[in-house]
């Protein structure tokens, strides 16, 4: 029996169009039924621009969705600091576009941070304890001494990035439902 390319109904030999959804005869495909179509998967670019537009800390974001913002962040950011530099070396002007840029993006960055703590049933707060070390190693670094400051680095860098790339807590948590379970 011949199936519809359109909608995948079955029709009986010899007709002219489809009688599930009108489509002609000459669409239609003798054989075995078509597969049902596979919703198409985001690009890492659609939530890169998800996590630009929905600044909100509830919820929760899994990893693909927080690495793909990360991704273009970092390429917005390495590309915005070329910029700059190429204008201070050709103009011997001092351009604060990647700072501009940067700091349009701390927003976004900080909520998908969030997010994806929530994500592995951690809470935001941490992040405020991320930056609080940063700054305090900043200013031991600039009263020289430098050991601590590196190893205040380590501390407040290397866990957050460990917890960043754990996998969705299974099931839904405080923070809301599963957003791998839900695509």
């Amino acid at each position: 029996m011949p199936f519809c390319v359109q909608c995948g109904n079955e029709n009986p030999e010899n007709i002219k169009f489809c009688t599930k959804c009108g489509k002609p005869a000459a669409a239609t495909a003798t054989g075995t039924a078509p597969m049902a179509a596979v919703p198409a998967t985001p690009s890492l670019w659609s939530y890169f621009m998800k996590c630009v537009t929905n600044t909100s800390f509830s919820g929760r974001a899994r990893r693909k969705e927080y690495w793909g913002f990360y991704l273009f962040y970092a390429i917005f950011n390495i590309a915005t600091l070329v910029v700059d530099n190429i204008i201070l070396e050709v103009a011997n002007v001092v351009v604060i576009f990647n700072d501009i840029c940067l700091m349009a993006m701390f927003y976004p960055f900080l909520a998908a941070s969030v997010r994806r703590l929530h994500d592995i049933g951690q809470d935001g707060g941490w992040q405020a304890g991320i930056f609080a070390v940063l700054n305090a190693g900043g200013f031991v670094f600039a009263s020289g001494d430098f050991p601590t400051w590196f190893v205040g680095i380590c501390f407040a860098s290397i866990w957050p990035f460990i917890q960043l790339c754990f996998d969705s807590n299974p099931g839904e948590n405080k923070y809301g439902p599963n957003p791998k379970e839900q695509a």
